[in-house]
């Protein structure tokens, strides 16, 4: 590789080097499916280790550690294996391992989109309908981040994914689909911005919300 080359390939997350305090910083060290390792570095301080993923961005030389990728975006992807899934279902809330066995057991490799069809009723199929709801909810906020992620990162704006999900809830991607001029209303993000992030969601140029948010920053 050289440095300007674009790079995009899924990586395996093997140690979270650096992540800021604020906003989305992050460096991550991975390998690839040849086992290569690869460092990136940009807005990926949501990785987690362990996790399996997409970074997309350029390759550049770094003075001090070398060859490295300037990250322009990186998300989540689902797990490729029962070990994977097992502990992807252990950050929801109400399911432990007992409970993701069984959904494991239930769905095989199809679990995630079971789920991801109707939490509640894949859920339910292992717990009470009041520990499903809850259950239901904790996944739609998880899958929720991916989402806005995937909307406002190729803005510039990935970092406002976990605050967004943390204010708006579970249905955040979609009520900044709805209206994404929502988002001048946030530190940090003007009208440009959000107009980009409009386009790219196929909001209507002529949409109401545009000429009320063009008027605010006008």
């Amino acid at each position: 590789m050289r440095p300007d080359d674009p790079f995009d390939s899924e990586l395996r997350i093997e140690v979270v080097l650096f992540r800021a305090p604020e906003g989305d910083f992050g460096v991550v060290a991975g390998s690839d499916g040849d086992g290569e390792e690869v460092i990136a570095a940009g807005p990926l301080g949501h990785l987690e280790q362990g996790s399996r993923v997409r970074i997309a961005g350029r390759w550049q030389e770094h003075p001090r550690h070398g060859m490295q990728v300037r990250a322009e975006l990186g998300y989540e992807l689902d797990p490729d294996d029962a070990a994977g899934a097992r502990k992807y279902l252990l950050t929801i809330r109400g399911i432990g391992r007992a409970r993701a066995e069984r959904l494991i057991e239930r769905w095989g490799d199809a679990v995630f989109e079971a789920i991801d069809g109707d939490p509640r009723t894949a859920f339910a199929g292992v717990m009470g309908a009041k520990a499903a709801e809850r259950a239901a909810d904790s996944w739609r906020e998880r899958r929720s981040v991916r989402e806005l992620y995937l909307l406002l990162a190729p803005h510039g704006a990935g970092w406002l994914a976990e605050p967004l999900r943390a204010r708006l809830g579970p249905d955040a991607a979609a009520l900044v689909r709805l209206d994404p001029y929502r988002l001048t209303e946030e530190d940090g993000v003007g009208f440009a911005t959000a107009d980009a992030i409009a386009r790219g969601a196929g909001v209507a140029p002529d949409s109401p919300g545009r000429g009320r948010a063009a008027v605010v920053h006008a």
